[in-house]
């Protein structure tokens, strides 16, 4: 077995793309100007990504194993990433294009104002969860629109052991990362479901599997909006109990924090 070594950067990221475009061998990172290429890579990575970043590069690029390349093989090494890298910003592009007719064809549905009035949601996702449902109208209970992403609970139970629950998994997978995508961001902002989120928060900080947990309140708003024909509205009684729970719950870090 080979030991593993820890990412400096992610492959899939714009910076990784920035730093490939100019770098590739060991020596073309080993020459790299840290200085210009901090302040590039901070504005790309959004404050994310900076000098450490590109001091790692060139410790790695020190110590890495390899064969010595030729001049044709280095040149035919750089064609290659380049025809890679110009591909990636081709079918990035069209998928921009697609999100944004996508979008625009969304809007024509009465269903997507209902659904973008729920902040957090988005004009991005709001688009892609319609487009995976189609008519949100033919469901009658939240359950459906979970069980159809596969986040209905499931108890594994072999008639000799009965485990614990966990999601089935079974259903529409670009569904499901979309309404946990929705759970993410509306447990930030939307109080019915930034309540639960924080009472679970409080119990046990477990991220995932509490946004997880949230989805049903979610789905409820969702369906409920689509069933009385209205964009959501804050209730001031619901607003005010979660100000009490992020109130608790900044106490609560700080407590830890502290013991630390």
């Amino acid at each position: 077995m080979f030991p593993e070594f820890p990412r400096i950067l992610e492959p899939d990221t714009d910076t990784a793309v920035y730093l490939l475009k100019k770098y590739l061998f060991p020596d073309e990172f080993l020459g790299m100007d840290i200085r210009t290429e901090t302040k590039a890579i901070a504005h790309i990575s959004r404050q994310q990504c900076g000098r450490d970043t590109l001091e790692a590069l060139q410790n790695a690029a020190c110590t890495t194993i390899g064969v010595l390349r030729q001049s044709d093989e280095r040149l035919a090494d750089r064609l290659t990433l380049d025809a890679f890298l110009a591909l990636i910003e081709t079918i990035e592009l069209h998928s921009v294009r697609v999100l944004d007719a996508l979008i625009a064809r969304a809007k024509e549905l009465p269903q997507f104002e209902r659904i973008n009035s729920l902040s957090g949601c988005g004009k991005k996702l709001t688009a892609l969860f319609l487009g995976e449902v189609h008519d949100l109208s033919r469901f009658t209970h939240y359950r459906h629109v979970e069980k159809l992403a596969g986040l209905n609970l499931r108890l594994y139970d072999s008639g000799r052991y009965s485990g614990t629950r966990h999601i089935s998994s079974i259903g529409n997978n670009r569904l499901r990362w979309i309404v946990y995508k929705m759970a993410e961001e509306t447990a930030k902002r939307v109080p019915e479901v930034r309540i639960k989120y924080l009472r679970r928060q409080l119990k046990r900080r477990k991220h995932v599997k509490n946004v997880v947990a949230v989805v049903p309140q979610l789905l409820q708003l969702i369906v409920a909006m689509e069933k009385h024909r209205h964009t959501y509205t804050e209730d001031p009684g619901t607003v005010a109990t979660m100000h009490e729970l992020e109130e608790q719950y900044e106490a609560l870090k700080t407590r830890k924090r502290v013991a630390v």
